[in-house]
């Protein structure tokens, strides 16, 4: 076994211990399961499949308040972030999850050279959030793993097996084993009709986002609508930038047992300079594209609440990201959350 398995599996080991005591927390008052999958679409290629897990906190007057933050990240957020008011809100959310790539040709056992190349994502994330007004600010610390160790090859051919679906041939050539440490910002702005606290109408929300690390860096720039019964800590959809694992964190202010349906559709422009899962190893050699350095994916989506239950669906159309691609690529987003 090497020294990556063997991260891995205390990682795993870790994440299946912490479990129990991230569903006790006192702090934690949603859970998330997201599924991202390109089968919605009749499809298995490109970004095919991603599964993640997020623990969103109640609402905190000091990110300190958590048990998992430490005291002197408030005097640093005080810097990036305004002074609270009385009716600002600050939660964190905790995520883990794996991504798995693929190229469109999975018969081939050798390198397909203008194709992309396998790679799987082990990762975990924390985000720490904060309302100002109609302004959520957002700042996340992303760890993780690509390369072997993260087992994607094992969970897509075990799934693969087991549903009797095309056996992925080429993941002996998949991207190494690498750490991934990326640090991701963003500034998303609502502004909602007739009022917020009609729970129901129309808004819209434009959005910034930066990210910079090994595994991604870039930034984008995005608009979103949503219509219907909008809650106050209605956020939206749209994630903080890529995909790269990252959370699509809401806080949601709303009467016990209320319900219901909201619409969302935005549109987001990237400027990616690095994405290891098309450019490949940082320091040494691996299977690799030449990217798209710009990009834009535009997402339909609605979500459904249910009492203590939420229900969301985003059909994502993700436009080409590098120069050999053949066509854009589609997937589904199905997420569940649970409030207690």
């Amino acid at each position: 076994m090497n020294k990556w398995t063997g991260i891995a599996i205390v990682f795993l080991i870790s994440l299946t211990a912490a479990l129990p005591g991230f569903a006790s927390d006192q702090h934690f008052k949603r859970l998330t399961m997201q599924l991202d999958n390109d089968t919605f679409f009749d499809s298995d290629r490109q970004y095919t499949n991603g599964l993640r897990f997020t623990w969103s906190s109640e609402a905190l007057y000091q990110f300190s308040d958590h048990s998992l933050i430490p005291r002197g990240i408030d005097a640093l957020m005080s810097r990036l972030y305004p002074a609270p008011k009385d009716n600002d809100l600050r939660w964190v959310t905790v995520s883990f999850g794996q991504n798995i790539y693929t190229p469109d040709n999975l018969n081939a056992d050798i390198v397909v050279k203008n194709d992309r190349p396998y790679a799987g994502v082990l990762y975990s994330a924390i985000t720490l959030h904060q309302t100002a007004g109609a302004t959520r600010y957002s700042t996340m610390l992303n760890i993780g793993l690509i390369g072997p160790s993260s087992m994607g090859a094992s969970a897509m051919e075990g799934m693969h097996r087991r549903f009797d679906w095309r056996y992925p041939r080429g993941w002996d050539n998949q991207i190494n084993n690498e750490p991934l440490l990326n640090l991701g910002f963003q500034w998303k702005y609502k502004s909602q009709w007739p009022d917020e606290y009609m729970q129901w109408g129309s808004a819209v929300l434009p959005s910034a986002s930066a990210v910079l690390g090994n595994g991604y860096s870039g930034v984008s720039t995005g608009l979103e609508f949503m219509f219907g019964t909008i809650s106050p800590g209605n956020f939206g959809l749209t994630q903080i930038i890529g995909e790269a694992g990252l959370p699509m964190p809401n806080t949601v202010n709303r009467r016990d047992g209320a319900w219901g349906i909201t619409g969302y559709l935005a549109l987001v422009g990237n400027w990616t300079w690095r994405n290891i899962s098309l450019d490949g190893n940082t320091f040494r050699h691996s299977h690799h594209v030449s990217k798209r350095p710009l990009t834009s994916r535009l997402t339909l989506g609605f979500s459904i609440r249910l009492k203590d239950t939420d229900i969301s669906f985003a059909h994502i159309f993700q436009s080409k990201e590098f120069k050999a691609q053949k066509k854009r690529h589609d997937y589904g987003v199905l997420s569940l959350t649970f409030h207690r």
